[in-house]
């Protein structure tokens, strides 16, 4: 076995040789040494695909002399997919890796792009005051903007490639405060809505005059709420201010019985 090793590593001296002398040759000799090149890599894969087969046998008969059998099922399964692997990338020209190569660094780069245009697509414009009908509005999309993709990236599994996967949409600072100025302006309307006795089986117990309030889940799904009417139920060309806009999408969650 460490003959066989000492031999490949005299070709792949050879073969950087060659590859540097390749590089100042004149333009006749590079396809002679091309030709040289391309078949002494074929050897070279040969050579290496034999040596890890040798090496795999050598594993396979440890595992069954060891009486470890339940595991040479998957070792000749291994066995097969690498000799069939190596075997097919010593087929390839090397023009054929050249291309392959190029092809999935423009892939990458193309997908780079893509990604930060979509993200550019998805950015939120928020330019109106808060206490405007128009400035709630985009303040609600800031919210929907955040909280689905919270939503997307919950849980502990896979957590980083989540991130990478969902950053064309992953809110920027700036949309996160928009989000977070139609939470509690939400939480503050419920709030003071429910204390006045207008709405009716309020449910959720968010207080906006504690400093320190807890309860985090609640004040979401009132937001949600306020979010789910602006979206579904409000009509745009109403006259309102942001007041207006969040009172009604308790009022029409929270009817009282009698009242229209």
């Amino acid at each position: 076995m460490t003959e066989h090793y000492t031999s490949l590593l005299e070709d792949m001296k050879i073969l950087d040789a060659l590859e540097a002398e390749k590089k100042k040759a004149s333009f006749l000799k590079k396809y002679s040494l091309q030709k040289k090149i391309q078949s002494l890599r074929g050897a070279l894969h040969g050579d290496i695909a034999k040596l890890i087969s040798v090496r795999l046998d050598e594993i396979g008969a440890k595992a069954l002399r060891a009486d470890v059998k339940k595991h040479f099922k998957s070792h000749k399964i291994l066995q097969d997919f690498v000799l069939k692997r190596l075997a097919k990338e010593a087929k390839k020209s090397p023009f054929r890796r050249k291309i392959e190569r190029y092809f999935w660094k423009g892939f990458l780069v193309v997908l780079a792009v893509f990604a930060l245009i979509f993200r550019q697509y998805n950015l939120i414009t928020v330019d109106a005051p808060l206490e405007t009908k128009e400035g709630i509005m985009q303040r609600a999309a800031a919210y929907d903007k955040f909280s689905t993709y919270n939503s997307l990236v919950a849980g502990s599994r896979n957590g980083f490639a989540k991130m990478i996967l969902f950053w064309p949409i992953e809110p920027t600072k700036e949309e996160v405060n928009y989000a977070s100025e139609f939470i509690f302006s939400a939480g503050a309307i419920y709030n003071r809505l429910k204390k006045a006795e207008t709405i009716c089986d309020a449910e959720f117990t968010y207080d906006d005059t504690k400093e320190n309030y807890d309860d985090k889940d609640d004040v979401m799904k009132i937001a949600t709420i306020s979010l789910h009417f602006i979206q579904e139920k409000f009509n745009p060309e109403v006259e309102a201010d942001a007041i207006d806009v969040l009172a009604a999408s308790f009022f029409d969650r929270f009817r009282c019985l009698g009242v229209e």
